[in-house]
């Protein structure tokens, strides 16, 4: 059996060259236990340093956003209602001079204001109201006589009011709009107070305006008197309650002419950012008012997009530096622990060098006590003859020191024998399965962890009859010299498998359980093949390997009655396999050497 063992000095170095290893990789565990925890910190302080950014420019362009609607909204009411106050001088102008009568009966003044109204959409009623409030000239959708002596822009004018006057927002009774009276005072020739025109501006007029200038959202667009009171709104209200956080709204209106200002309302709870812009002119102010979430919109767009982004790329950082740690603390553990089997391994095998060097010694022991043996029986069987002839007690005395120094001869060499196992073979049944379990543990150890060893029994093989003690070290020698031809590693295979032989190995005929053990190791060549199962042949280096561990298998299984075989080429690996009588045969065939007999 030969095997190549390293030195000792040699492992402990490599022992300590894996422990130091394994403080390195310790080290680069404690920077990847760091990473992981920036992977978790860093990202929300980039998320949120971005997200307060952004937050601020967001709610700028929301400021921004409003303030130009309300430019709009402004820009358009203002010139409705200036073209509402050019109708009033027309129509102030055309009835001027007239008395109520002549009003409620020229033809000329029906048609111009039935023109009126049909040519101006925000129009939905012109009235021509005397000093005693009652109806008597309009366009075509209107009553005579009807009393409007309790509407606000009567009492109004009536009360002395100079100036356009902007009522109350109401159901027209007989259009069925929603509108409210923009209105003036008539004076007769003596400059007193002769009744009121008055033009229902129709309050959906601005609503479609509104729906269709202000950008998408959740938002409240409203044309208000500076009273509170609700002229015009979209989105269209179910009454015309007072605006959320009214109040307030109204302070800071009546307080400058035009701003923005975040409100919570006390009403729904709903944080708004309101604009607004009064007029010049009369006596409303335009309002635009969008939802916090609708203002911040793209904020919390962006922050999806930055937790997106960022957090996948911090999540997939942290798992990769997660999965870096772990093996780096793996590799850490397996340089640990490859240091402590270095160590353990370097004296193992330093130990199995010294028993294969005794398996050497045994060996040439054995053979040379063998020889010995014969020749010392021969000597004391020819002492034990001639002993008793001489009457010379002096002779006689020689012969039997002679004799006894032969007889302790003979149980040196029974001693030596018994060193060297000389004595025959044990042949018993058994299972090589159960072998191969027992033995597990052991070849694992002697291949060493470069090596994968792959054992594949046939389920049905048959049982064996030979001696047990010897195939275990047949095969613990095989596996050794399999691992001896793979320094850098490989698959060492060991196959049991069921033949029957007709005379093709050494003219054996029968069933025989072969064994193969195949290592994917350098090869040999064909003359270091043709002379492998010669005693003391070697390839090795001196002091690395007896030559008797081929040698070894070949003569056990020879005297199993069995057979060994080996394929090898240069760069394929070897294969040795070896022949073993099935038990129930070799039964078979004892019995009938004894019916034989």
């Amino acid at each position: 059996m030969s095997v190549l063992v390293p030195d000792l000095a040699i492992a402990t170095a490599v022992a300590d060259e894996a422990r130091a290893t394994a403080r390195g990789v310790e080290r680069l565990a404690g920077v990847l236990r760091l990473l992981l925890v920036a992977c978790l910190v860093l990202p929300f302080l980039v998320i949120g340093t971005l997200a307060w950014i952004n937050y601020r420019k967001v709610a700028d362009e929301a400021e921004t956003t409003v303030h130009r609607v309300v430019d709009v909204l402004y820009e358009h009411a203002e010139r409705v209602l200036e073209t509402q106050d050019l109708v009033l001088d027309k129509i102030d102008t055309l009835i001027s001079g007239r008395d109520w009568n002549q009003i409620a009966h020229a033809p000329d003044i029906a048609a111009a204001l039935m023109r009126a109204e049909h040519d101006r959409r925000p129009i939905a009623a012109i009235w021509l109201v005397d000093a005693n409030g009652r109806v008597r000239a309009g366009a075509s959708e209107w009553v005579a006589g009807t009393d409007v002596s309790a509407r606000d822009f009567f009492r109004a004018a009536s009360g002395g009011f100079g100036g356009t006057y902007v009522g109350r927002a109401e159901r027209d009774r007989a259009s069925g709009r929603e509108s409210f009276a923009f209105s003036r005072a008539r004076l007769g020739t003596d400059g007193q107070f002769d009744g009121v025109i008055a033009i229902a501006v129709a309050a959906d007029f601005f609503s479609n305006f509104f729906r269709r200038a202000v950008p998408p959202g959740a938002h409240i667009t409203a044309l208000i008197r500076l009273d509170g009171e609700i002229l015009a709104r979209e989105p269209m209200p179910t009454d015309t309650a007072a605006l959320p956080d009214a109040r307030p709204l109204l302070e800071a209106i009546a307080a400058r002419r035009e701003g923005r200002l975040w409100l919570t309302s006390a009403d729904d709870g709903v944080r708004r950012l309101y604009g607004f812009r009064k007029s010049d002119r009369y006596p409303v102010a335009v309002v635009f008012a969008m939802t916090r979430e609708a203002a911040l919109m793209p904020w919390f767009a962006r922050l999806g997009a930055y937790l997106g982004l960022i957090g996948a790329a911090s999540i997939a950082l942290f798992f990769t530096t997660l999965l870096a740690l772990r093996r780096a603390q793996s590799e850490a553990a397996a340089l640990v622990r490859l240091g402590a089997e270095a160590q353990r391994r370097a004296t193992v095998e330093n130990e199995l060098r010294q028993a294969q060097k005794m398996e050497s010694l045994g060996q040439l022991t054995g053979n040379v006590a063998h020889d010995f043996n014969n020749l010392l029986a021969i000597m004391l069987s020819n002492l034990e003859l001639v002993c008793g002839q001489p009457d010379d007690t002096r002779t006689r005395a020689r012969l039997e020191s002679a004799l006894a120094a032969g007889l302790r001869g003979k149980d040196l060499v029974a001693s030596l024998l018994s060193f060297a196992r000389k004595q025959p073979l044990v042949v018993r049944p058994f299972d090589l399965r159960s072998v191969f379990a027992d033995m597990e543990v052991l070849l694992r150890q002697a291949v060493g962890p470069t090596i994968t060893l792959q054992v594949q029994l046939a389920p049905d093989l048959h049982p064996v009859k030979t001696d047990m003690g010897q195939t275990e070290m047949a095969i613990l020698n095989l596996v050794v010299n399999a691992r001896d031809a793979m320094p850098q590693g490989g698959v060492l295979r060991i196959e049991g498998r069921n033949v029957t032989l007709h005379g093709e190995h050494e003219g054996l005929v029968g069933e025989f359980v072969a064994l193969a053990v195949a290592d994917t190791g350098i090869g040999m060549p064909p003359d270091v093949l043709a002379r492998a199962f010669e005693p003391f042949f070697t390839t090795k280096q001196p002091g690395k390997g007896t030559g008797l561990g081929l040698s070894a298998v070949f003569g056990f299984v020879k005297q199993s009655r069995g057979a060994t075989t080996i394929t090898s080429r240069p760069g394929d690996g070897t294969v040795v396999t070896i022949y073993l009588p099935r038990a129930i045969a070799l039964a078979m065939r004892a019995q009938e050497s004894c019916d034989a007999g």
